[in-house]
């Protein structure tokens, strides 16, 4: 991964299209909002692979508090467990944010265009190649409760969820009939069909 030139930073066609790193941290609402990871850095195993993750099309807003409070030890927990019982398989990862309803999310930057929505959910799922899977899913928001589906989270708040549980939560998140995180669920590799 390269990163931004400075010039390119500066660049009117980059500044319209996403946040850069000039954005981050960022305050919004007395919020001190740092530059996060969709795909996370610890679940890489290489270090280039670790090293893409900084990349700005893998950044999303949260709070400061949220990561160091909720987030980061609920992807620790992730980690071990992939590691644990992934042994000798693969591991696949999927990670998602989900905005709040169009023009009732906070936008980063604030000024002018925004070019980053702060998400009203942040999910990280996992499956292994012998079929073990899991979820995690996340509110960074410091006021206020989430109820998605079956699920409720409050401030800061991160549950450890199946995929079917995450499934239906994104589902009832984004008004649709059914979501599919894994094409066919989950299942050991081999055992497809």
């Amino acid at each position: 991964m390269t990163a931004l030139t400075p010039a390119a930073q500066r660049d009117p066609a980059v500044r319209r299209s996403q946040a850069v790193d000039g954005d981050y941290p960022l305050e919004l609402g007395g919020v001190c909002y740092v530059r996060g990871q969709l795909n996370p850095t610890n679940f890489q195993g290489s270090r280039a692979s670790r090293s893409a993750t900084f990349a700005l099309t893998n950044a999303v807003p949260y709070p400061r508090p949220f990561h160091h409070k909720s987030w980061r030890p609920a992807l620790a927990r992730m980690s071990a467990q992939i590691r644990l019982e992934c042994r000798g398989f693969p591991a696949f990862l999927v990670s998602g944010a989900a905005r709040q309803r169009k023009g009732a999310e906070p936008w980063a930057p604030p000024r002018g265009k925004g070019r980053a929505a702060v998400p009203q959910v942040l999910w990280v799922a996992f499956c292994c190649g012998n079929g073990v899977s899991g979820a995690v899913v996340g509110y960074p928001r410091a006021a206020g409760r989430l109820a998605l589906g079956a699920l409720e989270l409050g401030p800061y708040e991160t549950l450890e969820v199946s995929v079917t549980q995450l499934e239906t939560a994104l589902a009832a998140q984004m008004g649709r009939h059914s979501v599919r995180i894994y094409d066919g669920g989950c299942k050991p590799i081999g055992l497809e069909n």
